[in-house]
């Protein structure tokens, strides 16, 4: 029998990996919110009809995998199954398009959470200031503190 998701926009993978994380007590208490809009969608002409209006706004536009509102602090999870430098760029873009949807949001937090990475993400991340959460890899559970833009 297939394995089914749990998190909405999220594979059944996906899921277990975000379903560690909170196991992890690296999470931070919050209001948690799935598949986040951000970005510009395709225009619409009234000529494409309803059907067309409806289709470009559940398709057109990117999502965060989650938003976790803790106080004043948005944080933003881009969840991965294996990440590299695209998850890293993912999470740094829906940083920028999340502070220009919430004008004045200063404090905005990125983080990625995967089962593992490419070598080189961790230090990059530490270097961007996104937050990165490995479930396993070879050296263990891994944790980096997102750090908020300069």
């Amino acid at each position: 029998m297939p394995v089914l998701p749990s998190y909405p926009h999220m594979g059944a993978k996906e899921s277990d990996v975000w379903r560690a994380f909170l196991a992890s007590g690296h999470a931070p208490a919050g209001d948690v919110y799935y598949a986040a809009r951000l970005g510009t969608p395709l225009p619409w002409n009234p000529a494409q009809g309803e059907y067309m209006r409806a289709l470009i706004h559940a398709t057109s536009r990117l999502r965060v995998d989650a938003v976790i509102v803790a106080g004043d602090v948005y944080w933003l999870f881009e969840v991965k199954i294996r990440a590299g430098l695209s998850a890293l760029g993912q999470a740094m873009g829906y940083q920028l398009l999340f502070e220009d949807v919430v004008p004045g949001t200063a404090n905005v937090l990125s983080c990625i959470v995967a089962w593992s990475s490419t070598i080189d993400l961790p230090p990059i991340a530490t270097r961007c200031g996104i937050g990165l959460y490995l479930v396993t890899s070879k050296w263990g559970q891994h944790w980096n503190e997102p750090a908020f833009s300069p």
